[in-house]
């Protein structure tokens, strides 16, 4: 927890948070975090975003189909294995933050190599699964609860899709924000109730951060399943100055 608590702070603020007993209190702010089950609650407070749902994304995103074969564990983890030798084979990672972590596959295997990493999800249900006890914190990507350039990678998989398109400028800024490079793997594909935001790739590349690896796999919805496309996965990296 102190490696991690030396990375994390006040979503609102960015400012540095004191640990407590029980909580994380941010003095400028005067908000308390609780730790619940070792997992900090680092969302905003009061926050809402119109569509999110965060009580769907809490359990049922995860348990109820078309979605639950695509989070299981075990239909994920070659998935998880693929994405963590793309970002070896750019840079062995010092560090990497997995952003809409689920249970936190590619953070698993960060750890089980010695690189440092912490999932982030907005479910508290997803830390109890008890994959990643210790490196799972609870906060949104709209407001990152980590302090700046606190990582050396970040990776967020499966996630910009489900955020409205006006708060899409808002999260690459806090991707850049905490992070040195990025790999982003966005859905293409349209789903009417849960992606709120379906992109084209250069529509993606455009928004794209400098040193920002961006990926052209499709994923598509077949029946009542959830199935990534067949054959390899293309990254394009985008390069340049902020």
């Amino acid at each position: 927890m102190l490696k991690l608590e030396s990375k994390i702070a006040c979503p609102i603020c960015k400012g540095i948070l004191q640990s407590r007993s029980e909580s994380l209190y941010c003095v400028h702010c005067e908000v308390d975090y609780p730790i619940v089950d070792n997992i900090p609650n680092l969302l905003p407070p009061n926050d809402k975003v119109e569509g999110y749902d965060y009580g769907w994304y809490d359990v049922s995103y995860f348990t109820i189909a078309p979605y639950s074969p695509y989070c299981a564990t075990g239909s994920e983890a070659p998935i998880a294995d693929n994405r963590y030798k793309v970002i070896k084979d750019h840079i062995y990672p010092d560090s990497l933050l997995d952003v809409g972590c689920a249970y936190g596959l590619v953070v698993q295997r960060c750890l089980k190599d010695g690189v440092f990493a912490v999932g982030m999800d907005t479910s508290q249900w997803c830390g109890l699964q008890g994959l990643i006890d210790g490196h799972y914190v609870r906060g949104t990507a709209w407001a990152l609860p980590f302090r700046d350039k606190s990582f050396d990678v970040l990776y967020c998989d499966g996630v910009l899709e489900h955020l409205p398109e006006n708060l899409i400028t808002k999260v690459m800024s806090e991707f850049y924000r905490v992070s040195e490079r990025r790999y982003l793997a966005p859905t293409y594909c349209a789903d009417a109730d849960h992606h709120l935001c379906i992109k084209d790739f250069n529509w993606w590349l455009e928004r794209c951060p400098p040193n920002t690896w961006l990926s052209k796999e499709s994923n598509s919805f077949e029946g009542n399943s959830f199935a990534y496309s067949e054959g390899g996965e293309e990254w394009i990296y985008q390069k340049g100055q902020a």
